[in-house]
């Protein structure tokens, strides 16, 4: 049965509290004022019990949204690619969906935003939703959580689904298992796409804060199937923005005073600082970092060295 959420009136005392959800056939639009929040809420309900269509074209226009976004990974070797769906109903339909929902697309000479652009300040802003301001902080915990493996998961998979829906007589491109995402090729096989590991965001942001990597590391690591994930080390925990230093946003390594800082933005205290609920991997224990108390899961050996002594970081954390 279909339900509806309905306001509590403005005078009750459930106002404020969270709206309950009413089954639409337990209550009819005529219960409540002509134009009403609530009128019009049980209307659509009922429009959609009576006509399942209506529910299909919700779904499909909420695939084309997904495959829209999708298109951004169908190139270079992966097939099928943007140009074999392109003109298919389905990503026209997606076509006009994003531009009802966004509006046109504006040049990128345009854009202001986009003078002061850099790696660190775009990681930034996905990380916190607005653009970096002198002396904020970014840590390399921020960019795993926002880009690691189980918000890649939610990203991705409902693309993935979409495509098997919309599009199933053609091959899907994108797989994601064990927390990595593969592309199908033209002969059928698999490559991973390394691109979008948090790793690989994280060295961007450390070239923007002035770190050399020997020369053609960073290409290499970026190559199809490479074990960016193992093989990617990080030189600097965190970095601080000095502000906009000839027209773009520029940062430093951060000082571990200013790492030792505690978290202060809700989200990340709150994914971050709070006690694990699982045990760590295999081979690895749960610290705590003394001054931000941020949590992370290293491997007994680093453990060691992290831990010891009476001015140590970190203390570890033992689950039970």
């Amino acid at each position: 049965m279909l339900a509806t959420e309905l306001e509590p009136p403005q005078d009750s005392a459930e106002c404020g509290s969270k709206p309950k959800l009413i089954a639409a056939m337990e209550a009819s639009p005529a219960d409540f004022p002509l134009g009403s929040p609530q009128s019009r809420a049980l209307a659509r309900a009922w429009a959609e019990a009576k006509n399942p269509k209506s529910r299909k074209e919700v779904q499909r226009d909420q695939d084309a949204l997904e495959l829209y976004q999708m298109t951004l990974q169908l190139n270079g070797r992966t097939y099928p690619d943007r140009t074999i769906i392109q003109n298919l109903p389905i990503m026209l339909r997606a076509k006009e969906l994003r531009l009802l929902k966004y509006g046109p697309v504006i040049p990128i000479h345009e854009c202001p935003e986009w003078s002061r652009w850099t790696s660190s300040s775009h990681e930034f802003e996905l990380c916190f939703g607005r653009e970096p301001k002198m002396g904020d902080l970014l840590r390399w915990e921020h960019v795993r959580t926002m880009r690691g493996p189980e918000m890649n998961e939610l990203t991705f998979q409902p693309q993935i689904e979409a495509w098997h829906r919309q599009l199933a007589d053609l091959p899907c491109p994108l797989k994601f298992e064990d927390g990595r995402l593969f592309k199908r090729t033209r002969t059928g096989d698999w490559f991973e796409e390394v691109s979008i590991a948090w790793q690989s965001h994280w060295m961007f942001v450390e070239k923007d804060a002035g770190v050399d990597y020997p020369d053609g590391l960073y290409e290499l690591l970026m190559q199809p199937d490479s074990d960016v994930h193992s093989l990617a080390t990080m030189s600097v925990m965190g970095v601080t923005f000095l502000g906009l230093i000839d027209g773009k946003h520029a940062c430093r390594p951060a000082t571990k005073e200013e790492l030792r800082q505690p978290e202060v933005d809700e989200f990340f205290r709150e994914s971050l600082c709070s006690e694990p609920t699982l045990a760590a991997p295999p081979g690895f224990v749960w610290l705590r970092n003394r001054g931000s108390g941020i949590y992370g899961a290293f491997s007994v050996e680093d453990a060691l060295q992290l831990t010891e002594g009476p001015l140590a970081e970190y203390a570890r954390y033992d689950f039970d």
